[in-house]
């Protein structure tokens, strides 16, 4: 989607999750924050949490947006220009 609206070629390299939790350690993440951030990208790549929901209300008071929407509207605004 970001490639799309930006009209950039971007690449994606899947990484074990392992080797992820291994890497921030070694560039000096403590152990636990790197296996609980490593949790949490293996959540958005198996697509928990893909679907709007009213947290987004509830916390900021106003509604939830897709992913699709945010890059729409981060692009028009030139954030990745």
């Amino acid at each position: 989607m970001i490639a799309a609206a930006t009209g950039r070629t971007l690449r994606h390299l899947d990484v074990p999750a392992a080797a992820f939790t291994d890497r921030m350690t070694e560039e000096g993440v403590p152990e636990a924050t790197a296996r609980l951030l490593t949790g949490l990208l293996v959540d958005v790549r198996e697509g928990r949490g893909a679907t709007v929901s009213d947290g987004v209300r509830q916390a900021l008071g106003r509604p939830a947006r897709s992913f699709e929407q945010f890059v729409g509207e981060a692009a028009a605004a030139g954030h990745w220009a």
